[in-house]
């Protein structure tokens, strides 16, 4: 989509592909972080899902790059979209622009707000998934489990598999009565339809042989009974060796969380066996109930890698701690937004709601990286981030809504599903991306309006000769990145030969250094007009403007000469992101004018 609205605005594949190369990286690897993430789910199916659409997206993004400019050029003529739609959304993206610059501060008040509500809402979210509500009502499954749950005491099994550790441990009377008591004891737990065991086989073999006699007989007595009378089916319950025994338990519950419940009262009674006796719940059901359980915890480790590998890669990118944060900031919203209504509306986090989180992180990353970037290249362009801002949300619209429809409705295919959770999962996507949609609209701009956004490409490609830092007073002992981080924080610009840079006795509070070239420094007194100085690389003009004073002298341009210019206004904005950088100029600054007077 983006590489569409590129070529529809350039007219020309190559251009419009020069245009997004640099998003294209960055949107590739965030997405693919975002994705990949999900490994750390204790879930195989969700860790293959990631490893799948991670792939999805890396061979997305090359066919991309390989053949959607061949496609383009052979489709001839550049197409748009029809002229009502296109012209709708440029309405809607100069009212947001507007919108943005006029209420900045409110946006992000509000937007914190919400935020701060719907991580509190988080709270209230919990893990479960129920295997039978997912069916729909006229599912012939749903009615034959129901059957079974009702004919037999619950259709779920699952068994509690008890070691004594050595052989014939399981005929001990002491044991024995332990056992006998757990089984008790289990049935009277709430949701447990039956409890049998290998005791249960000899009680009905005793009888049979003894009358009406319930009691079980001693160990020995107990044993002989199970070896020559019992069926082979015995074995299944009891190893030969009587070492080790299987309880199995059947349940009606079909809900995870329900059944992790009673897996904690079960292991509450299984703890009162003689310490010689090792109890463990096992089954598909035990699985899967302690699977989802782990969600929560899976959940948090997956976001938690999402945002800092993403945050990692927005601080390299955008040079700046601070930046990155507040580049992250829009995309915290419609995640905490997702928990936050996952938590009011009672929706369990579960196997396909545990995925939305994850995914819309990577793919609202993507826009705010379009967006920025698009910001950042109009901001230098101008020298005007206001300007920047509006225009920025104009020319990013067309692909970012375009972009969330195509997804939203993707996802609302979902929502006819004959199971539930896939229903529920694409609603919650779709939803959730409309607002990160509102979220790289809104507040994305916002926050960047006076971020002063500095990318590592116009860091690595700013030219200001051969170590700056040491040729070039004002920049003294700051790293080269330093130093191009400051230039381009101010405004590197070229003056042809002849131009006056500054008039005497004008008001002003512009500093300039010179990077390259020569500046002429004249005074005019009583008609009289005297050169004072001829200036070049390294040398800083201006200064006393900073304090509020008058230009003493005319300054021109002897050749084309490249200035750095910077404000009061540039260096609040350093000091704010680069607070050792700012800390550096201004020691500079200050002997630079100490040297002077001392002339």
């Amino acid at each position: 989509m983006h590489y569409l609205s590129a070529h529809i605005d350039y007219g020309n594949a190559a251009a419009a592909l020069a245009e997004q190369s640099q998003a294209f990286r960055l949107t590739t690897l965030t997405t693919v972080i975002g994705l990949l993430a999900l490994l750390s789910n204790p879930l195989p199916a969700v860790q293959q899902f990631a490893i799948s659409s991670a792939i999805g997206v890396v061979c997305a993004v090359g066919a991309t790059l390989l053949l959607l400019p061949g496609l383009l050029t052979l489709a001839g003529p550049r197409r748009g979209l029809p002229a009502p739609l296109e012209r709708r959304l440029q309405n809607l993206g100069g009212w947001l622009g507007q919108l943005v610059v006029k209420f900045r501060t409110l946006i992000i008040a509000t937007s914190l707000v919400v935020l701060a509500a719907m991580l509190a809402a988080t709270g209230r979210v919990h893990t479960g998934t129920d295997i039978l509500a997912g069916l729909p009502d006229t599912s012939p499954l749903r009615d034959d489990f129901t059957a079974l749950n009702s004919r037999f005491a619950g259709a779920n099994r699952f068994g509690i598999l008890i070691d004594g550790y050595t052989a014939d441990a399981l005929l001990q009377r002491a044991h024995i009565d332990a056992i006998s008591q757990l089984q008790a004891d289990l049935i009277e737990l709430p949701g447990i339809g039956t409890a049998s065991s290998y005791l249960d086989t000899a009680r009905v073999i005793n009888q049979s042989l003894r009358g009406n006699d319930a009691k079980l007989p001693s160990a020995t007595t107990l044993k002989q009974l199970i070896v020559f009378a019992a069926p082979g089916e015995i074995y299944d319950q009891v190893d030969p060796q009587f070492q080790r025994a299987l309880l199995v338990l059947t349940t009606t519950l079909t809900d995870t969380a329900a059944l992790t419940r009673l897996l904690d009262e079960i292991d509450a009674l299984t703890a009162r066996l003689p310490g010689s006796l090792q109890a463990d719940t096992v089954g598909g059901s035990v699985e899967l109930a302690q699977t989802i359980s782990r969600l929560a915890q899976g959940q948090g480790v997956s976001l938690a890698i999402a945002l800092l590998a993403i945050f990692v890669v927005l601080c390299v990118v955008f040079t700046s701690v601070r930046v990155g944060a507040l580049t992250l900031l829009p995309n915290l919203l419609p995640v905490a937004f997702y928990f936050g209504l996952l938590g009011l509306a009672g929706i369990p986090l579960g196997p396909t709601t545990s995925l939305v989180a994850c995914i819309v992180l990577g793919i609202a990353v993507d826009d705010t990286l379009h967006y920025l970037l698009r910001f950042n290249h109009i901001a230098r362009a101008a020298a005007d981030e206001q300007h920047a801002a509006q225009a920025a949300i104009k020319a990013v619209i067309r692909p970012i809504t375009l972009t969330t429809v195509a997804l939203c409705l993707g996802f609302l295919t979902l929502s006819g599903s004959a199971l539930a959770e896939q229903a529920r999962f694409g609603m919650l996507a779709a939803l959730t991306l409309a607002l990160a949609w509102v979220s790289d609209l809104v507040l994305t701009p916002a926050l960047g309006a006076r971020a002063g956004i500095v990318t590592l490409w116009d860091v690595l490609r700013l030219d200001l000769g051969k170590a700056p830092q040491d040729s070039i007073p004002l920049l003294n002992k700051l790293t080269t990145r330093q130093a191009r981080i400051f230039a381009l924080l101010s405004d590197l610009h070229t003056v042809p030969a002849g131009a006056r840079v500054l008039r005497e006795g004008d008001a002003g509070d512009d500093v300039y250094v010179v990077v390259d070239g020569t500046l002429q420094v004249s005074s005019t007194k009583q008609g009289q007009r005297t050169d004072i100085a001829t200036l070049t690389r390294g040398a800083t003009i201006g200064e006393v403007g900073l304090f509020g004073l008058a230009r003493t002298a005319d300054v021109d341009a002897k050749t084309a000469t490249r200035l750095l210019r910077f404000t009061p206004k540039d260096l609040d904005v350093i000091q704010r992101r680069y607070p050792r950088i700012a800390a550096r100029v201004y020691r500079n600054l200050n002997r630079i004018q100490a040297e002077r007077r001392a002339m």
